[in-house]
């Protein structure tokens, strides 16, 4: 994947600021220090200097609220960042540093809950000193969702040409969307093997993810694994390893996916191949050799294809539609991962469904339920073969039933109608198998 890299390395910072209507756990009175423990931070960052805490990577932010009409945020570089306030239209604040009044119109008395997250273009280092608050104000503990996903990738996961960078790419999008904290572990041009890529530094992620700092970094000392454990981890690479020899990729892939597992034993590791498929098979071998290994968390999704047109802003990178668009496919696919399982769906039969990581395929004596993904019904079909070639090309939901009408597993696969005879396929399969 090709693309011109910036003259000047720039940083992007995400600003999020919203009133808290939910109930939130409150801590001891805090001063907004970076060490201040109401102040929660995710990603990897680096907290050995006590004056200004460093986030490395796309997609790191920190979160607390704070009471008072006024806040602002205190940077120890040079950075670009999106504010938004209480729900109103981001921001956007370009090439400043220093102290940085984010609420220029004084805010509603009140308490307010603060998000900063770094974003986009190579150089992700955030300088953060902590934030000012008005006098008598204080920040208090924010609430901390229960699972967290960890998405690994190149510059489709840095949100690389849209238009908020990482936040507003797929992974944010998605991991919002399923109430989920979230990293993204990404860096435009990077591949999987070392010695590939489009970047001068041609270390690959297979080598580069364990580490605490980026590529602009060198030689960066190995990230300390205990400081947060993921739910779910989505890898979404090889897109700029075209140049690397197939049995390299997959064996790396293989070694990559036994690394990750050793540093969380129980997360669901999910396989995604990316949009232009590259190395699919390779991709799937890798998947089947850690199921072969006895893995029974690992996970595998093709999206080759999935964005066309519109959707892609360079025919390698995704538009904001196409983010939102990816998002959305992918969260009934990794919601029964996270905990609870709550549904994302509410078709008119059955309780507590749950998506399967393989397809659901069922005998010709079986009913079935073809549903939208909102949810909504299509219809109700008696046999699985009558009348598939009749349904407009797209990604559904299909629920299976007894005889009788009972519900079959309370399980819903997510599949893809290609348009033509039975052309109904698994999306997450790893041979894309057509069914029967």
């Amino acid at each position: 994947m090709l693309f011109p890299k910036p003259d000047i390395f720039k940083t992007t910072i995400i600003v999020l600021l919203m009133t808290a209507t939910s109930r939130l756990a409150f801590g001891a009175a805090g001063d907004g220090s970076p060490g201040d423990t109401n102040i929660k931070y995710f990603g990897r960052w680096d907290r050995s200097n006590a004056s200004a805490f460093h986030g490395y990577w796309g997609g790191a932010y920190l979160k607390t609220i704070f009471t008072g009409t006024t806040i602002k945020v205190n940077l120890g570089n040079t950075l670009k960042y999106h504010v938004k306030i209480d729900d109103k239209p981001w921001v956007t604040f370009v090439a400043v540093n220093g102290t940085n009044n984010l609420a220029p119109t004084p805010l509603a008395q009140g308490t307010h809950t603060l998000i900063i997250a770094q974003g986009q273009d190579y150089s992700y280092d955030f300088a953060f000193k902590g934030i000012s608050l008005d006098p008598g104000a204080t920040t208090s503990t924010p609430s901390v969702r229960a699972d967290l996903i960890e998405w690994i990738g190149d510059s489709i996961t840095d949100g690389y040409t849209d238009t908020r960078s990482d936040v507003s790419d797929y992974a944010w999008i998605c991991a919002e969307s399923l109430n989920s904290e979230h990293t993204q572990i990404a860096f435009p041009g990077i591949a999987l093997v070392d010695g590939y890529g489009v970047n001068n530094n041609k270390t690959g992620m297979g080598t580069q993810y364990f580490k605490l700092q980026d590529l602009n970094y060198g030689a960066s000392v190995n990230w300390d694994f205990s400081n947060y454990t993921a739910k779910i981890v989505v890898v979404n690479i090889g897109t700029n390893d075209g140049n690397t020899p197939n049995d390299l990729y997959q064996s790396t892939y293989i070694a990559f996916l036994g690394n990750i597992r050793t540093k969380f034993p129980a997360a669901h590791i999910v396989v995604l191949v990316p949009n232009g498929g590259a190395h699919r098979a390779q991709d799937s071998a890798a998947y089947q050799a850690r199921v072969a290994a006895g893995d029974k968390n690992v996970h595998y999704i093709n999206t080759t294809g999935w964005l066309k047109g519109v959707e892609m802003n360079d025919g390698a990178h995704p538009s904001d539609s196409g983010h939102v668009k990816l998002a959305g496919l992918l969260k009934p696919l990794l919601y029964g991962y996270l905990t609870p399982a709550a549904p994302v769906i509410t078709p008119d039969k059955g309780n507590n469904r749950r998506i399967a990581s393989s397809a659901v395929v069922p005998a010709n004596n079986l009913q079935m339920e073809i549903l939208r993904l909102d949810g909504s019904v299509v219809e109700h079909r008696t046999k699985w073969r009558t009348g598939i070639s009749s349904l407009p090309t797209g990604i559904y939901l299909v629920r299976t039933f007894n005889e009788n009408g009972t519900v079959r597993n309370n399980r819903v696969s997510l599949l893809q109608h290609k348009g033509s005879g039975n052309g109904v396929f698994p999306v997450c399969c790893p041979d894309d198998v057509a069914a029967p």
